[in-house]
């Protein structure tokens, strides 16, 4: 297939994948988003399989299967309150690919420099061959591509990593004194589903107000009835309104995660990023 169509085709596809962003932000018009990003998709999938240096039909075909059986069943099993986690993980394998893209086509640069050399570019097939015939200035375009690529395909991978593990929750009951306090929390938490958390803090030194340590339990019933929980213990510093803790949790179901939360005392709102050990 011509190089035009493909080009054309990607375009097409980037306009959609952009329209489908912007639909999201509202719940009227994501039903609408979802085909939007669904049609730019198979667009660029169906680009890349007839474009220039296609090739390995069967084994494409293999890994487009298996790809849509297994996130059909997510998709299908995955709970309403689960969904943000759910696009934060695909989120991250598509900025994994990007990164894995990107390291795949400047190993296969230095391929084609090293054929150029042995006099055997003409041998070349497939992807190699339209690196083997790009002008300087086309591969100088084409190595700033694959350095943006990389880049914002780590940052996605890093960042969606991270948004998978966050859990935003509502201060139920707030009460603080001069030694402390006492902070309970409510909110939803994945497969552990609604969790209940307490904060008991404590001033350890009388001459550093805004700072100290806290122990407190955190238990979580999910929709099935499993009742999951977790000793916590760490410190806390408060900055201003905000309160940060930081904590080393131990669940039941034999998971131990390292928890940051930030606590918002005006908005009465908690925000939650766990790193599993």
């Amino acid at each position: 297939m011509d190089l035009g169509f493909t080009t054309a085709a990607y375009v097409v596809a980037a306009i959609l994948f952009i329209l489908s962003l912007g639909g999201l932000s509202g719940q009227e018009s994501a039903k609408r988003a979802v085909w939007y990003g669904i049609v730019g998709m198979a667009l660029a999938v169906f680009a890349t399989l007839i474009g220039p240096g296609s090739g390995l039909w069967f084994f494409s075909i293999i890994l487009i299967a298996g790809g849509g059986i297994i996130g059909y069943m997510l998709a299908s099993r995955v709970e309403m309150t689960q969904m943000p986690e759910l696009v934060a993980g695909m989120h991250a394998l598509v900025g994994l690919a990007a990164v894995f893209v990107g390291f795949i086509a400047d190993f296969e640069m230095g391929n084609v420099a090293l054929a150029k050399e042995a006099g055997t570019a003409k041998e070349l097939t497939g992807f190699a061959a339209l690196i083997a015939k790009k002008s300087a200035i086309e591969l100088s375009i084409l190595r700033v591509e694959l350095f943006l690529g990389v880049f914002i395909g780590s940052i996605t991978f890093t960042g969606s990593v991270i948004a998978y593990g966050k859990l935003s929750g509502k201060v139920t009951s707030i009460s603080l004194t001069d030694q402390g306090g006492v902070i309970n929390v409510s909110s939803k938490a994945g497969r552990y589903g609604k969790v209940f958390l307490t904060y008991n803090l404590r001033r350890d030194n009388p001459n550093f107000g805004s700072q100290g340590s806290f122990t407190g339990r955190g238990v979580g019933i999910a929709d099935d009835g499993t009742r999951n929980s977790a000793p916590r213990q760490g410190v806390w510093k408060r900055d201003g309104n905000i309160i940060t803790f930081h904590s080393l949790d131990d669940v039941t179901d034999g998971n131990r995660n390292f928890c940051i939360s930030k606590l918002n005392l005006t908005e009465e709102t908690l925000e939650m990023t766990f790193y599993p050990f």
